[in-house]
This record gives structure tokens, C-alpha cells and sequence, in this order.
């Protein structure tokens, strides 16, 4: 498994990046790109999609013009050409792009750090046990560890975030560091801090290991792309991680 983080600022977007972007895309991506609701959601689904097929065909060893990419009988995008078993997973807010590749069916969830209601949002959509961990200082911290769990999870099974809401119950051990859900024993999540500034949490098959000794160099800072060049950043802190446990 693969994270790469780009700041989105970075990216200068203007007609002519456009045209040579969409010129990479199938027909539903591009659709994709032209339903969006503002210019601000265009420039995040084009610069996620560009870097994403130029790491793909670095990794599938073709042109990133000839990766198709649709989304799944479920709704979730998959790489239907060349045929591989390579999965993705995006994730923006603020500004910030994280996106992972794996051999291994993930997902990712990014959160920037922002006041928001969090009282109202928790007492209609977490456990009490998730509202009693939300309400223990630091509350926004801990309310994105819950809330980016959930996203993550919704994505990997290409469900509605409301529909995960209902099912899951996330208990965050702070001593131990521990996250325990009665989903589903065959996933795992880790959650990490970046920049002090976002949250993101990753779900994944337990039996993928993110951090060890051979995903060190794992993580990398996306500043440029076509030709795409990469650096390699310190890890993020682990926050919490998990095997799945049911929870007493």
C-alpha cells in the first residue's frame, strides 16, 4: 500500500490544463467532471483523477491515456483497463489531497480540522459510547477520529455515509490506543494526524499491514505533476489502530 498527499494549491488550473486533463479521462469521467456543482469541486475531482492515473501507469507500465477507470455496479471507481488488481481511494478537504493505491481492497477519509456543531451532529448520528469519547477533550480532534472511521468504512463498502451511521459503533481506547467496532472482523482502521491541521483514517483487510518495516518510504508529497515528481515526507503520527475487536 501507497499514500500520497498533495496540497491542491499547488496545481495551476486554467483552460488549457483542463482540455490536456479531460483529454486522459473516459466518458464518465468526464461527465463526471462537467456535473459538478462548482469550480472548486471540478479542480479537486481533475487534480485526484490526474495524479492518480499518472501514478497508475508508472505501476501498470502504460500510458495514463489508456487506463480506464469506471465506477462499479456499486457506484465506487475501479480500474477496468488494463485489468489489475490495483484499488484506489481519494480523499480531499481544504485544500489537502490524500489518495491511496493497494493491492488490497482500501478506503481513505480526509478531515480538515473546523468548528462545527458537533453536539447537534453526534447526538443524531453516534452511539452514546462515540458521543461520551467526542465529548472528552479534545473534542474536534475526537469527533473527526469518529467521523473519518465512518467515511472510510462507508467507502469501502460504497454505502451511504447515513446507512454506516446506523450500523457501526466505534469505541476509541485512549490507553491503549485502540480503535474496537462489532462490524466486521475482517477490516481493520488505523487513524493519523497530519500537520496538526486534518485527520484521516484508513479501512482496510486487518491482514494488510500499513506501517511496517517495508512501507516506510510510503508516504510522499505530491508537488508537481506531468511529468510527476514526488518527496517523501516524515510519517504522520498513528493516533489510534486497530484488529478488529469486538467490543465489550
Amino acid at each position: 500500500m501507497e499514500i500520497f498527499i498533495a496540497n491542491l494549491n499547488d496545481f495551476l488550473v486554467d483552460e488549457s490544463f483542463i482540455q490536456n486533463c479531460l483529454l486522459l479521462f473516459s466518458e464518465s469521467e468526464r461527465q463526471r467532471f462537467l456535473s459538478s456543482k462548482s469550480l472548486k469541486s471540478q479542480k479537486e475531482f481533475l487534480i485526484g483523477r490526474v495524479i492518480l492515473r499518472s501514478l497508475l501507469a508508472q505501476k501498470l507500465n502504460c500510458q495514463a491515456n489508456q487506463i480506464i477507470i469506471e465506477n462499479s455496479s456499486k457506484g465506487r471507481p475501479e480500474v477496468v483497463f488494463p485489468k489489475t488488481t490495483l484499488s484506489f481511494s481519494l480523499s480531499h478537504s481544504a485544500g489537502c489531497l490524500v489518495l491511496i493505491i493497494s493491492s488490497n481492497n482500501v478506503a481513505i477519509d480526509l478531515e480538515f480540522l473546523k468548528l462545527r456543531d458537533f453536539k447537534r451532529i453526534a447526538e443524531k448520528n453516534f452511539s452514546k459510547k462515540e458521543k461520551d469519547f467526542i465529548n472528552s477533550n479534545p473534542v474536534v480532534q475526537n469527533f473527526y477520529v469518529i467521523w473519518t472511521l465512518k467515511e472510510a468504512l462507508a467507502k469501502l463498502h460504497s454505502e451511504s455515509i447515513f446507512t454506516i451511521m446506523k450500523k457501526t459503533n466505534f469505541i476509541v481506547d485512549l490507553k491503549n490506543k485502540e480503535i474496537k467496532t462489532d462490524f466486521d472482523n475482517n477490516l481493520s482502521f488505523e487513524t493519523f494526524e497530519l500537520q496538526e491541521k486534518f485527520i484521516f483514517s484508513i479501512a482496510k483487510n486487518k491482514t494488510l499491514n500499513l506501517l511496517n518495516q517495508s512501507a516506510q518510504n510510503a508516504f510522499f508529497c505530491v508537488k508537481n505533476i506531468l511529468p510527476l515528481v514526488t518527496h517523501k515526507i516524515k510519517n504522520p503520527p498513528t493516533l489510534y489502530k486497530s484488529q478488529v475487536k469486538e467490543i465489550q
